[in-house]
């Protein structure tokens, strides 16, 4: 549901307020909820790739990697 509102045809601050709530939530997310999510990241298809979503996938591998190295201790 979440997911929806990065869609393209959103207006641009509720995409990058929402793609600031997923980089926030994948935090804590279990390892399960970030293989689901990095599979929506991946349909996202390289025609909408802007600045915004450059940094969103940079802060969202940066958090998921620091989530799953915590879990692994």
């Amino acid at each position: 549901m979440i997911w929806a509102c990065c869609l393209p045809e959103k207006h641009e601050d509720i995409v990058r307020n929402t793609f600031e709530l997923i980089t926030e939530l994948v935090k804590c997310l279990p390892s399960q909820r970030l293989e689901l999510l990095f599979v929506k990241i991946q349909s996202l298809g390289l025609q909408i790739i802007d600045d915004k979503t450059i940094f969103f996938l940079k802060d969202y591998t940066i958090n998921a990697i620091e989530n799953l190295k915590i879990k692994k201790k």
